[in-house]
């Protein structure tokens, strides 16, 4: 189960390494294509990076981000599923329990 996690946790973290690079690589083009607009004031190339990667970048930060809240809600409802079964799986005993008191009584 650990060896699991181990992998997991390399892949998340693969995983964001990749987002990562691809979110800075994106501002630093917008950052050389202001360079180049301050130099020729033209807005060309900001407009070109803008359009071309603007879009993906969006769409990496998104799914990044959302996929990370899905992922803890959903270990959130396991968590409380386990608690609600093993409630429960107690107060099943605890009825059986007094059931058969009360049989025994009668």
């Amino acid at each position: 189960m650990s060896g699991n996690n181990l992998e997991r946790d390399e892949f998340e973290d693969r995983q964001y390494r990749v987002a990562m690079t691809f979110i800075l690589g994106f501002f630093a083009l917008l950052g050389i294509s202001i360079i180049y607009y301050f130099i020729t004031k033209s807005l060309d190339i900001a407009e070109f990076v803008g359009t071309l990667f603007g879009g993906w970048v969006g769409t990496i930060i998104g799914f990044y981000f959302r996929e990370r809240q899905v992922e803890q809600l959903s270990q959130s409802l396991k968590e409380e599923r386990n608690r609600t079964e093993a409630l429960t799986n107690y107060i099943r005993q605890k009825s059986d329990e007094i059931w058969r008191k009360l049989e025994g009584k009668t």
